[in-house]
């Protein structure tokens, strides 16, 4: 993608550089090189970098002259492909079980294939975390299986399961604490997604990538109780593409 973003203010301290409006791989790894450039190059300027879908939000000290910050953005060149991007994968064990997989009946009925099949289509891909939003540490993870996409139900639940994994519209994400939400619920993680005592509160970042593995009820408890007691290992891995 060569077109030039558009940037411009976002606020009294902020900048906001947007791309195309498509939810793509193609344009996030374009926002994610902007987001390694803009703090590689003005970390002493900036207060925070927050991407999206097809945007990076630029915070800014407050003595930093806006305008001349903006010019300075509009003569930088990034390479999406020149860009050091550091990116892990995160294996994330589910259970699918009945028992937290709430909607699956559902959803099979409405797409006509079973049960199992959702499961497998769901386990296949490699996810690529695309922000962190609307809960701290809840991922908006892309390359759902197109089969899977479905939309939000029409009336949201009071409360969603911590751990729960789900799927909105052509997204499928993870619900890092209890919490109000209208997705449709597959199954359920033992992770800690959100700590906020940790050194990273976020077991995930944008550019991450996350794959879910299918676990029983049985080992679901099991990782739960190595978790309390703080000998679980995540597996997390360099990602190489």
């Amino acid at each position: 993608m060569n077109t030039a973003p558009d940037i411009q203010r976002f606020g009294m301290h902020g900048v906001q550089i947007s791309f195309p409006s498509e939810i793509s791989f193609e344009v996030h790894r374009h926002v994610l090189a902007w987001q390694e450039a803009v703090i590689a190059g003005f970390s002493e300027k900036i207060v925070d970098v927050v991407p999206a879908y097809h945007s990076l939000a630029v915070f800014l000290k407050e003595h930093v002259n806006l305008g001349a910050f903006i010019d300075e953005l509009k003569d930088l060149s990034v390479s999406e492909t020149e860009t050091a991007i550091s990116s892990h994968c995160i294996t994330v064990p589910v259970c699918y079980d009945e028992t937290f997989g709430l909607d699956l009946k559902e959803l099979s009925e409405a797409k006509g294939i079973s049960i199992e099949h959702i499961i497998q289509k769901h386990t296949a891909p490699t996810y690529q975390v695309y922000f962190l939003g609307f809960l701290p540490g809840f991922p908006y993870l892309g390359g759902l299986d197109t089969q899977l996409s479905h939309p939000r139900k029409s009336t949201s639940r009071p409360k969603i399961a911590k751990g729960a994994v789900a799927i909105g519209g052509s997204q499928t994400g993870i619900y890092p604490m209890a919490s109000p939400g209208g997705w449709n619920i597959l199954g359920r993680t033992p992770l800690e997604m959100f700590n906020p005592q940790a050194t990273s509160p976020t077991l995930v970042m944008p550019g991450d990538y996350i794959k879910f593995r299918r676990i029983s009820m049985k080992e679901f408890d099991a990782i739960a109780s190595k978790l309390a007691m703080g000998t679980y290992s995540v597996e997390k891995e360099v990602y190489h593409g």
